[in-house]
């Protein structure tokens, strides 16, 4: 064999020696939030999110909306990278105790998820400080946020917000820690007992899989449309399953070379909101079809794998435009995004076997319920 031949295989073999797993209903305790505020954008009903929104006091659903809703809620109060710190178990309450045992000095520079950038780092630490920012750095910041493309690009409001939020870190500790446990309380709690079991089978049936699948084809096939390049530079990939992210996945970098992957799946029977019946799949796929636009990215896609920015600028739409509708498609399962290694763009492709699975869902769902 030649080393042109085998220099593929060599980058999956060290692909493949660089997953862990992970686990823990901390994550999910985290990543609820998103869905509870987000509901549609999840495929769950919104009267049943906002019943739960309710269970909270006044307080609380104002800090909920304040700390989770802006552009910043998931880089700042978020903290996936503190749970995966944590030892074992890593329930959501015993994670709490973890996060109120850090100093009230350091909570919010704690806080903030690892984004690899040595700019926005600097800002950051100087914020932590108690530095006023000028003008200047808060564009610099604005600036990073928009390149890293992992955020909505925040306004000056919202900066100069967060930057006081991280300055009185003490009293944004006291804020966060009082939301998520009387969010714990008055609803998680109940959760996380029937979660556990779906999160250990969800990690069971993955670690089944790892030993037949290559690693970029079984993460697809879990996350239901999205994976990585072979040849990414990885030492360290950590995955770990929730039943609260789906049909997303929640990634970050702690490192240059290291990415957490966090999927979202539901076992077979496992329904998020009780007493639903009609099956998921089949409705977000009619619901991403009902849409011209969408289905002219789909047609785009389906030609030849494109970018984001591609696909704006064939359809001469805004990037935001499309972003919005690429996100219902990837929700129904109908494209596929892979993130690109050694600088190359993240591409879709089209995934047809999600579409075919969906509207066998819906005969058996119809014919069912004529039957009875």
């Amino acid at each position: 064999m030649t080393e042109t031949a085998e220099a593929p295989q060599k980058r999956e073999d060290r692909l493949a020696a660089a997953l862990e797993w992970d686990w823990g209903t901390a994550y999910d305790l985290l990543l609820s939030v998103q869905t509870i505020l987000r509901p549609k954008q999840y495929g769950v009903p919104a009267p049943w999110a906002a019943g739960v929104r309710k269970r909270l006091s006044v307080q609380s659903q104002a800090d909920l909306k304040t700390l989770f809703s802006q552009p910043f809620g998931v880089m700042a109060y978020t903290p996936l990278h503190l749970v995966l710190e944590m030892d074992q178990p890593k329930d959501a309450r015993r994670f709490l105790d973890y996060v109120e045992a850090i100093p009230d000095q350091d909570f919010t520079r704690r806080l903030l998820l690892p984004l690899s950038d040595e700019g926005l780092d600097e800002i950051m630490d100087r914020t932590a400080s108690g530095q006023e920012m000028s003008d200047a750095e808060v564009e610099e910041c604005r600036h990073i946020v928009a390149r890293l493309r992992l955020l909505p690009t925040p306004s000056t409001v919202e900066v100069r917000r967060l930057f006081r939020e991280m300055a009185d870190s003490a009293t944004t500790k006291r804020r966060w820690l009082s939301l998520m446990r009387e969010y714990y309380s008055a609803f998680f709690a109940e959760e996380e007992k029937r979660e556990k079991g779906a999160l250990e089978k969800m990690l069971e049936d993955a670690q089944a899989l790892s030993r037949t699948a290559s690693l970029p084809d079984m993460i697809e096939r879990l996350s239901n449309g999205f994976t990585i390049s072979p040849d990414i530079d990885l030492n360290r990939l950590v995955m770990a399953p929730s039943v609260w992210c789906h049909p997303f996945v929640v990634t970050f970098q702690p490192t240059e070379r290291e990415m957490v992957l966090v999927w979202g799946a539901r076992p077979p029977g496992y329904k998020l909101v009780p007493g639903e019946s009609v099956p998921d799949e089949a409705m977000l796929v009619l619901r991403a079809l009902g849409d011209p636009t969408r289905l002219r990215l789909l047609r785009l896609i389906a030609a030849e794998p494109r970018s984001l920015q591609a696909l704006a600028h064939d359809l001469k739409l805004s990037l935001p435009t499309v972003s919005h509708h690429i996100r219902e498609l990837r929700v129904s399962g109908l494209i596929r995004l892979e993130v690109g290694g050694g600088g190359r763009e993240s591409k879709y492709t089209v995934r047809w076997p999600s579409a075919q699975k969906a509207f066998d869902q819906l005969e058996e769902f119809v014919m069912r319920e004529t039957d009875s």
